[in-house]
């Protein structure tokens, strides 16, 4: 759970794999095996991964309300992407519409 919580918040928040490898002093191999849970974080790097990302620990393993989070989060994002599509839509229309006009 923890590997595919710290994915998601990576994924998200479009966080630098690198720069947040360097805040952790790991490496890039260490961070993967975060992820794929065949290694797990000290007590101390999850505090500073919590830090990192303005989460709680909680969040960070999958508590219920955190996990609302994490999904509600994505959500917004989709969401997001979804507006931006619409009004890419829109220019484009409007570029045809004005075309079509002249």
């Amino acid at each position: 759970m923890f590997g595919k919580n710290l994915e998601i918040l990576i994924h998200n928040r479009k966080a630098n794999k690198t720069a947040f490898c360097k805040y952790l002093e790991i490496s890039r191999t260490t961070l993967q095996d975060y992820l794929n849970e065949t290694t797990y974080m000290t007590s101390d790097k999850i505090v500073k991964t919590a830090v990192y990302f303005g989460v709680t620990v909680a969040s960070l393993f999958g508590e219920e309300d955190d996990n609302y989070a994490l999904i509600k989060e994505m959500i917004v994002n989709q969401q997001k992407q979804i507006n931006e599509i619409t009004e890419q839509f829109k220019d484009i229309i409007e570029q045809q519409t004005n075309k079509n006009e002249q």
